[in-house]
C-alpha cells in the first residue's frame, strides 16, 4: 500500500483487502489511519497464509505505534513469520508500544527494524520482550542495522536475548556510537546461541574491539559469518595478532 489519495476510498480498499484469505505478504508504505489498521485486523485474524509483514519509509509516531501493536495482538493464525518495521523514524518508546505485541507471534523466525532511531530503552524493551517468549518460539534473525544502539544498549540487548537458543543472525552494522565495550558483551551469545551470522560493518572499534570479539569467539563452534569494514573498523596489527 503506496499511496490511497482519499479516505473513503483508503477505508474502502482495505476494507476488501481484508476479507481476503490468500494474501501471504502486506507492505505498508503510507500512514493508514487508526481506522486503517482496525480494519485490517480482520486479515490478521482470519488469514492462515500471511507471513510477512512490512511497514516502511513513513514516521510511524506514537499513534501508528499503538495501531500496528493493536493489529498484531489479533494475530489468531500464527502463521506470520517475518515483521520489517524499517525507515520509520522510531524511537524507544514507540518500539515499546510494539513489543507488547510480540507475544501474539509465535512463529515469528524475524525481525528487522534497520534504520530507526533504536536506543537503550528499547533495546532494554525489545530484549525483555523476547526473552519472555517461550524457548520455541524466540526468534532467528534480527536485524538493528542503522540505530542509535550504544554499548549500554548491547548490553542490555544481550542479557535477554542470551536467552535465545534459536538466535542464528544479528546484525548491528553502522549503528556508529558502538566501541569495543560493546562488542565485549557480546560474548555471552557466543557461547550460549547457535549465532552464526554476525553483522558488524560501519563501526569503528579498532583493535580493542578486535581482541574483545577474538576472545569471546574462544571456544565457539557454531559462528560462519563475520564481516566488518576493515578500513572504518582502523584495526592495525595489534588487533590482528589477537
Amino acid at each position: 500500500i503506496w499511496y490511497l489519495p482519499e479516505r473513503r476510498d483508503k477505508l474502502t480498499f482495505i476494507e476488501g483487502v481484508s476479507q481476503n484469505r490468500s494474501i501471504t505478504s502486506i507492505e505498508i508504505n503510507c500512514d493508514i489511519g487508526t481506522e486503517g489498521w482496525s480494519k485490517l485486523c480482520c486479515i490478521f485474524e482470519n488469514n492462515p497464509n500471511l507471513s510477512t509483514l512490512t511497514s516502511k519509509d513513513y514516521e510511524i509516531g506514537h499513534e501508528g505505534a499503538q495501531n500496528l501493536s493493536m493489529a498484531l495482538g489479533h494475530v489468531k493464525q500464527n502463521s506470520l513469520k517475518y515483521l520489517h518495521i524499517t525507515d520509520a523514524d522510531m524511537n524507544d518508546e514507540q518500539l515499546a508500544v510494539i513489543t507488547t505485541a510480540l507475544r501474539s507471534l509465535p512463529e515469528l523466525d524475524s525481525l528487522d527494524l534497520e534504520s530507526n532511531n533504536i536506543g537503550r530503552s528499547g533495546c532494554v524493551a525489545l530484549g525483555n520482550a523476547l526473552g519472555r517468549l517461550p524457548t520455541s518460539d524466540r526468534i532467528d534473525i534480527l536485524y538493528l542495522n542503522k540505530n542509535a544502539i550504544d554499548d549500554g544498549a548491547v548490553h542490555a540487548l544481550v542479557e535477554c536475548v542470551v536467552n535465545c537458543p534459536n538466535l542464528k543472525t544479528l546484525s548491528l552494522e553502522h549503528n556508529h556510537l558502538i566501541t569495543a565495550a560493546g562488542l565485549r558483551s557480546l560474548s555471552p551469545l557466543f557461547q550460549s546461541c547457535r549465532l552464526s551470522d554476525l553483522y558488524l560493518e560501519g563501526i569503528n572499534f579498532g583493535d580493542e574491539g578486535m581482541i574483545a570479539l577474538a576472545e569471546g569467539l574462544v571456544g565457539n563452534k557454531t559462528l560462519k559469518e563475520l564481516t566488518f569494514d576493515t578500513h572504518a573498523a582502523s584495526i592495525t596489527s595489534v588487533g590482528w595478532s589477537a
